[in-house]
């Protein structure tokens, strides 16, 4: 009897199953980009005093229709089916 990791349960697919050659592809990315460090040789790099600056609001941006040649959606839905974050 094989159960589902907590990882599995949590993100779909087994920990084992992101590496190099997939860490970039969907549905790996979204896990990998926010975990790179386990991944590749990192370091973290502060940011320099007062460097920070807020946050642009989107505002209704994500509602926006945008046009192609196969018909329209919105920038939400088109962020969503392309797997962007």
């Amino acid at each position: 009897m094989t159960g589902k990791t907590a990882f599995e349960t949590q993100y779909g697919f087994a920990r084992k199953d992101v590496r190099l050659e997939t860490w970039r592809l969907s549905p790996f990315n979204r896990w990998s980009f926010q975990n790179v460090g386990e991944l590749v040789p990192s370091a973290h790099v502060a940011a320099a005093p007062g460097g920070e600056e807020q946050a642009k609001s989107v505002g209704t941006l994500l509602e926006e229709k945008v046009s192609f040649a196969g018909g329209s959606e919105t920038v939400g839905s088109f962020l969503k089916r392309s797997d962007t974050d």
